[in-house]
């Protein structure tokens, strides 16, 4: 492919030799990027390795390593980037050394070879090759062969090519001096900065000094403009070394108050400069050169004498960051208007380079940035028809009122809906994380259909076809300059169109990244598996906003699959051995569809969030049911997807079938083994690994909310590579297309800890929820109670160094606030749990309850109002309704709890009080009930058992035993021949202490209710036992775990309402039905008014967002 680019011929003395010219650039490798140049900065770097010796370095070659530009192509094994996406280019690294992988890719073992030396023949000149990959890019070129290290994806957070173009110089200077002064000097409101040479590197080193509220910040240069711009761009003092005069020390003395430095840069390489600089750093001050001196300087430092003043001189390279992380920092700084980096650009066309480095040597420019000429569109074949394998033929349903034609505009008339109505409805729920940058509007280019095979077997095996995109004027597709719109030549579409027109579903194998192998299936199970929808996938509009919800809602808590993987499969062009299970991907569609804006549901014909779930769960299962020879890990997955199905139809324990069904199929791929390997870091480990540690984590999480047995229940934690590492995940941190690499290097720390927390988990729920009866041995019990409390509170303190809460305070992004929080909010649960099963042991030993049981009591309540405060946050920042359906049984007690202490409270203030923290419940219960099913059975439970242990017991029971009665008293009955006139429990607490039957009655009914599917009382605790009687044991369950059946039930096929793509439309008050608070809300709103017995509070007391706003920045 033929490009303009800028020569280096070896130079004449040291007077560099650089020429415009044309030429050609080499395909790219596999991981390697082509990337269109739209601008790139001229460095002082550039210019050493335009006059180093040529006897050191080879030419001719192209420099330039400040780029940035649009991606044109990608190699098959680049994960970062992908056609139309926006890019900077930094340094290259390794990837495998020490410090690369200790995040220090800047010190990489290999870094002056691989970014210096570069490569023979990446382009070529009237039959001259000519070096390229210097830092990774060569960006002296209007088309560069980049490596992928060298690329930081910014196609989120910078929108256009002027945007672009200013941040250029970001991946080399300007990240060298920001960085310098935060990362390597570690610069605070207590340093005395000086930054000798005030170049590009030099003024953003002040900017940055500012940013730091440094004390003093000292800018020296010879040029006056540029001094008198570093007091602008935040500099306190600035010294003219051009007057000769000047004493640079005794001013230095002067400014600082006899003092020195504390911190003192040198961006010039001077060595007159630096030696200046040592001598006017104070003592324990540091020097740090990033400007490169001469090959042969070498500085005299008498050691005894530099010994006594604990000074430290050092050395960096690109201020030692990581530029995936830093450089979208730098860009947020700049629209917060504290890095102002255009007052040092100026822009150059290519034929007048030599002009921008004559300014740049003279001083009259501080940043020469090269702007590329826009190049013509490039123009890709269209491919018309698409082929895949099937042993029956489809025909797409037709609009009945459209006139027949062999013709289709696009693949999604072949399916829409009629007479559906589509517009445009509110931003998806993600972007309530206002830290996450807008998501890129993702296209499918037509080089994503496949052409399938069409040998003869093939042939005779059964082939149907799909016409899509055929169009009779024209045969080519149009890839617009940046690639980031598919058009057609003769019809462009409007981004309105592009977006929401024709959302429905169309046959999986339009997508190159699905695979299904349906070979063994007979024609009536394939009739009807097509006949359910379940070979349909949504339309590429809908489809691009289903994946980014499923790995911004559901993937970092449950990370099953590579998301770097993910994306280079399902963005590749071609079809590939390695594909995505449909099985594995309609599950995803189930668990991502919950947080997918209501407009998107409805153009996909969908009445609820409801339907959607109920429908993706449905196609999901049956393809589980019928698709039998199918790959072991693939399947596992999908399985455990599937155990986010809380509903409990039919009395059944789904949930809790499918993750025994995922760890049963995980255990037969190996994955429980996967430590055992002889060489951990092989992909297939990774997954294994992946696989396992997911099926652990949603073996701690559900039988913990649903009060149920566990399947795994040993962990080999002493294993070296057993616990899940940063390391097993670092593809995917700079891989991820949804998240930023820090905030995605946070989440995958959370998930971490979220790991390290089964462990305790695992002898907590051992204890509380065994699988048989409690044994009589009260010691081993006690000692049992113990470690648990030890291994919690450990991992506690462990967590809180790491992610300290609040969380808000430390981080404005809202999903690290979000994932924290629930990480806590598991932890409280089960403290709350094994406190509780604790207080239930003491209640029966009458001797020791009275103290014990109080102290216990306390625990309880701390464990609680854990839980409280974490939702409170989530509520306060908004963020309640990404919540997981395990929620609403991990706050079914306290939610018990607390409308229990609305009923208890006396005094208005008190109610006011309690009912605020019961709202917090009602809120995040109201967010749960608009997304899943499962939330209105927990709601019946907490009625029913409210209603069974205060309406019925008040009225009805009136008990004696052992010569004493217990009257009920008021809604509750609490008082008691134990309980004074002046004792009164009014509190949740102290029901626990003072009538603990009554506590548990209620507490264990919601147990067992949730571990069963149904309703349950416990029988086992009588009303009227007195409050220190000897309580029998709970009823405990052994719940059997069967696998899924493996055939379809014939009566409820034909119960299965027709699903969208039979036809289904969307009611015109779907969006009105959508809002609505249901029944079971309006019941619970009763416990929020109910009447006190004081006037004027029938009122509900309402949940204020305006008091509860904090100044997190969401």
């Amino acid at each position: 492919m033929n490009t303009k680019l800028i020569a280096s011929y070896e130079p004449q003395g040291t007077t560099p030799d650089l020429r415009l010219v044309s030429g050609s650039v080499r395909a790219i490798h596999a991981s390697e990027l082509l990337i269109r140049v739209v601008a790139t900065g001229i460095c002082h770097t550039d210019l050493i390795f335009a006059t180093w010796p040529a006897e050191q370095i080879p030419y001719p070659k192209v420099l330039g390593h400040e780029g940035a530009g649009v991606v044109v192509e990608a190699g098959s094994e680049v994960t970062k980037a992908r056609p139309g996406d926006f890019v900077l280019l930094s340094f290259h690294n390794c990837k495998d050394c020490h410090d690369c992988n200790e995040g220090h890719p800047s010190f990489c073992s290999k870094f002056v070879e691989i970014n210096y030396g570069g490569e023979d023949a990446t382009y070529t000149t009237e039959g001259t090759d000519l070096r390229g990959s210097f830092f990774g890019q060569s960006s002296f070129a209007e088309l560069a062969v980049v490596k992928e290290t060298s690329v930081v994806n910014v196609t989120n957070i910078i929108k256009t090519e002027d945007e672009l173009k200013l941040f250029a110089p970001l991946g080399c200077g300007f990240q060298t001096g920001a960085a310098t002064v935060e990362n390597v000097a570690r610069a605070n409101e207590k340093d005395r900065v000086a930054i000798i040479g005030l170049g590009g590197v030099g003024l953003v080193s002040i900017m940055t000094a500012k940013m730091q509220a440094c004390e003093t910040i000292i800018g020296i240069d010879r040029v006056p403009e540029r001094l008198e711009l570093a007091k602008v761009l935040g500099a306190t003092h600035v010294i003219n070394t051009s007057d000769e005069n000047i004493d640079i020390q005794a001013e230095i003395q002067k400014v600082t108050d006899g003092r020195g430095t504390s911190i003192t840069i040198d961006t010039t390489g001077n060595m007159g400069l630096i030696k200046a600089g040592l001598d006017f750093t104070s003592n324990r001050g540091q020097l740090i050169f990033i400007g490169v001196p001469p090959l042969d300087a070498m500085m005299d430092v008498h050691l005894v004498t530099f010994l006594q003043t604990g000074k430290v001189i050092r050395g960096t390279i690109e201020g030692d960051a990581i530029p995936g992380e830093y450089l979208p920092r730098m860009v947020q700084w700049y629209r917060e208007g504290k890095l102002p980096i255009n007052k040092l650009i100026s822009y150059y066309k290519p034929e007048d380079f030599e002009t921008a480095l004559k300014d740049m040597k003279i001083g009259k420019t501080v940043k020469p940035v090269i702007v590329c000429r826009k190049r013509s569109p490039v123009v890709v074949e269209k491919q018309r028809r698409m082929q895949f394998r099937n042993s029956l033929q489809v025909i797409l349903p037709k609009d009945p009122s459209s006139a027949a034609s062999d013709d289709l505009d696009s693949p999604n008339d072949a399916c829409a809906e009629a007479g559906l109505s589509v517009e445009c409805g509110p931003e998806s729920p993600s972007m309530c994380f206002e830290a996450l940058w807008d998501q890129p509007e993702l296209d499918f280019p037509t080089e994503r259909l496949v052409q399938g095979p069409t040998d003869n077997r093939e042939k005779e095996s059964g082939i149907f076809e799909m016409v899509l995109n055929q169009r009779k004027d024209s045969e080519f597709s149009i890839i617009s300059e940046n690639s980031r719109v598919h058009q057609t030549e003769s019809k462009p579409a409007s981004n309105s169109d592009a977006t929401m027109s024709g959302q429905s579903h169309i046959i999986y194998s339009y997508y190159s990244f699905l695979d299904l192998d349906i070979s063994g299936l007979l024609p009536d199970d394939i009739n009807y598996l097509e006949a359910q929808g379940c070979f349909r996938v949504p339309t590429p509009e809908a489809l691009d906003e289903f994946v980014q919800e499923y790995f911004l809602h559901v993937h970092p808590a449950l990370p099953l699959l590579d998301e770097a993987w993910f994306w280079a499969t399902y963005t590749r062009s071609v079809r590939g051995r390695s594909n995505i299970s449909l099985f594995v991907f309609q599950a995803m569609l189930f668990a991502a569809c919950s947080f997918l804006p209501f407009s998107t549901i409805r153009s996909l014909g969908f009445a609820s969030v409801h339907n959607a779930r109920n429908t993706y769960y449905r196609r999901s299962k049956l393809l589980f049911d019928l698709c039998s020879d199918r790959n072991l890990v693939s399947s596992a997955q999908g399985a455990l997807l599937l155990s986010y199905n809380a509903t409990m139809k039919d009395q059944k324990r789904t949930n809790s079938i499918w993750l025994s069904t995922a760890i049963h199929l995980a255990q037969a791929a190996g994955a429980d083994q996967f430590h055992t390997s002889s060489n951990p870091s092989l992909t297939s480990v990774n997954e294994l690994k992946r696989l396992w540690w997911c099926c652990i984590v949603r073996d701690r999480i559900l039988p913990l909310g649903m009060r149920r047995q566990l399947h795994i229940t040993s962990l080999d934690v002493a294993h070296t590579n057993y616990l899940p590492t940063e390391k097993d995940f670092w593809r995917e941190i700079d891989g991820s297309r949804v998240y930023a690499p820090q905030s995605k290097r946070t989440l995958v720390r959370v998930f971490i800890t979220l790991c390290e927390l089964t462990v305790p988990l695992t002898d907590v729920i051992k204890i509380v929820y065994p699988p048989g009866r409690l044994t009589d041995n009260t010691q081993k019990g006690r000692e049992s109670l113990q470690s648990c409390e030890a291994g919690l509170e450990a991992w506690f303190e462990r967590a809180t160094i790491q992610f300290p809460t609040p969380a808000g305070i430390l981080t404005r992004e809202g999903s690290i606030v979000l994932y924290t929080n629930l990480l806590y909010i598991y932890y409280h649960a089960a403290c709350f749990a094994l406190y509780q099963h604790k207080a239930f042991i003491i209640s029966q030993e009458q001797s020791k309850a009275t103290s014990e049981l109080q102290q216990t009591k306390s625990k309880i309540e701390d464990a609680a109002l854990g839980i409280t405060e974490n939702l409170k946050e989530l509520i306060q920042l908004r963020l309640e309704r990404f919540l997981p359906i395990s929620i609403a049984a991990y706050i079914a007690v306290p939610l018990v709890l607390h409308i229990l202490d609305v009923r208890l409270a006396k005094r208005p203030l008190q109610i006011a009080q309690k009912q605020g923290k019961l709202n917090v419940y009602v809120e995040t219960m109201k967010a749960m009930q608009k997304l899943y099913d499962g939330v209105d059975d927990v709601w019946t439970f907490i009625r029913t058992a409210i209603d069974y242990a205060t309406i019925q017991d008040a009225e009805n029971e009136t008990s004696s035993q052992n010569g004493f009665c217990i009257d009920a008293v008021g809604c509750l009955g609490l008082k008691s021949q134990l309980i004074t006139d002046k004792e009164y429990a009014n509190d949740w607490g102290n029901v626990l202490v003072m009538e603990p039957v009554l506590y548990f009655r209620l507490s264990r009914t919601i147990d067992h209710s949730l571990a069963l599917g149904r309703y349950s009382e416990d029988s086992t605790l009588g009303l009227a036992a007195p409050r220190l009687a000897r309580l029998s044991s709970p009823r405990l369950f052994t719940i059997d775990m069967n696998s899924p059946e493996q055939t379809v039930d014939d009566t409820a096929c034909e119960r299965h309402q027709a699903s969208v793509d039979n036809g289904d439309r969307v009611s015109e008050d779907a969006q009105e039905q959508f809002s609505l608070v249901p029944q079971m809300l309006e019941n619970l709103d009763e416990f929020v008014t109910y009447d006190f017995g004081i006037e004027g509070l029938e009122n509900e007391v309402d949940f204020k967002r305006s008091k509860l706003e904090t100044g997190f920045l969401i």
